[in-house]
């Protein structure tokens, strides 16, 4: 069964739709094995949901895909202005702005101010723009 692949992938298929289609069914079935299981898998599966919600472990976990990406990608982009072709300012986090500031419209600009001086403190202290 599994050696054929469009075989495995209809059966995949089949068995998303099904969940979709019963969502009552799935849910008491996840509580039957949680039933079955006992309190220490209980008592393991909350620790790791706690775990994988930790804002300093996603925060870990974003700079190594950012390392990781940076590695496959060497080459940055070049950020030139779609209005006057010039060179944009860019820190590198985050995706380039289009236009740079003598181009963009003014409420992009109000924007832009807006951001940049809400800032936290020592973001601005290290010259970040």
């Amino acid at each position: 069964m599994h050696a054929d692949p469009v075989q495995r992938a209809r059966k995949l298929e089949r068995g998303r739709a099904w969940r979709k289609a019963n969502p009552d069914k799935v849910k008491q079935g996840k509580r039957r094995f949680l039933l079955r299981e006992g309190k220490a898998r209980q008592n393991y599966l909350k620790l790791q949901a706690r775990h994988n919600r930790n804002p300093v472990r996603a925060q870990k976990k974003r700079e190594l895909a950012r390392a990781r990406y940076y590695e496959l990608h060497p080459k940055r982009p070049d950020c030139l202005c779609r209005g006057c072709g010039e060179r944009v300012d860019w820190n590198g986090v985050g995706r380039p702005v289009l236009r740079c500031d003598r181009c963009c419209a003014p409420a992009e600009l109000r924007r832009r101010e807006r951001r940049r001086t809400q800032r936290a403190p020592e973001a601005q202290l290290q010259g970040v723009a």
